[in-house]
C-alpha cells in the first residue's frame, strides 16, 4: 500500500503547478477581457495624453462647406486622444473659423476618429450614458439617442465621424467625408457637442485640449 501511494504521489506532484498556471492563465484573460469590454465602452474613462496633437490625415479631408455658410476655412483649434486604462479609443480635434473656442462659435467640425471597433448601437448607447451624467434627460434626448443609433454606422479602427455644425446650428454628421445625415434642432447641436466642449463635460482635460487651454 505504501509503494502504492508514493507512486500516486509521483504522479499528482508535478500536475500542481500546471493546475495553477492554468487557473492564473484563465483570471488573466478574464481581466483583459474585460477590460477590453471597458474600454470598448469609449466614454466611460477620461485620460488623456498631455500635450496630444494628431496630424489627423483624415480630419483634413472633411470639407467644412456641408452649406453654403460653412464654405469657410477651418483651422484647427486643438486635440485631445481619449485612453481607458492602456487602449486608445479615440482621438478628437476641433476646427473653428480662427482656430480658437469661444462659448457659441459657428461654424465649426469637431472629429472623431476611432481606433477600436465599436457598434452604432454602443456608440448611441454612451451618448445617452454622457447626457445623463450631465442631467440632459428627456423625451427628446431619448429620440435624438434613437436618430442617432440609425444615422450612425459601425465603426472600425481609423474611421471618422464628423460633426458639422453651420451658422444657423443645423447638425450635419460626416462618416470619413461622407454626408450620413443632419438634425435641425439647434438644441441638439448644443448638447452632443456639450458632451465635449461643455463646462460639465465628464472629462475636462479633454475639453481643455481640444479648446486649446492645455498643450
Amino acid at each position: 500500500m505504501s509503494g502504492h501511494s508514493e507512486t500516486i504521489n509521483t504522479i499528482n506532484e508535478p500536475s500542481r503547478p500546471l493546475a495553477f498556471a492554468k487557473l492564473w492563465l484563465i483570471s488573466a484573460a478574464c481581466l483583459v477581457a474585460v477590460c477590453m469590454s471597458i474600454a470598448t465602452a469609449y466614454a466611460g474613462g477620461n485620460q488623456t495624453s498631455p500635450g496630444y496633437n494628431p496630424l489627423s490625415p483624415a480630419s483634413s479631408t472633411l470639407a467644412a462647406n456641408v452649406y453654403t455658410d460653412q464654405n469657410v476655412a477651418l483651422k484647427k483649434c486643438g486635440a485631445a486622444l481619449l485612453k481607458v486604462f492602456f487602449w486608445e479609443v479615440y482621438e478628437s480635434s476641433l476646427y473653428t473659423p480662427d482656430g480658437t473656442w469661444n462659448e457659441g462659435t459657428k461654424p465649426f467640425r469637431l472629429d472623431i476618429r476611432y481606433l477600436r471597433t465599436i457598434s452604432a448601437e454602443d456608440l448611441a448607447k454612451q451618448t445617452g450614458k454622457e447626457w445623463a451624467e450631465q442631467g440632459k434627460v428627456s423625451a427628446q434626448h431619448a429620440q435624438w439617442q434613437e436618430d442617432l443609433r440609425v444615422m450612425w454606422p459601425n465603426v472600425t479602427e481609423g474611421d471618422v465621424i464628423s460633426l458639422a455644425i453651420n451658422k444657423a446650428g443645423v447638425s450635419t454628421f460626416l462618416f470619413n467625408g461622407e454626408r450620413l445625415g443632419s438634425l435641425q434642432n439647434p438644441q441638439f447641436g448644443e448638447d452632443f457637442s456639450g458632451i465635449w466642449l461643455a463646462a460639465d463635460t465628464t472629462r475636462p482635460k479633454l475639453r481643455k485640449q481640444l479648446i486649446g487651454l492645455s498643450k
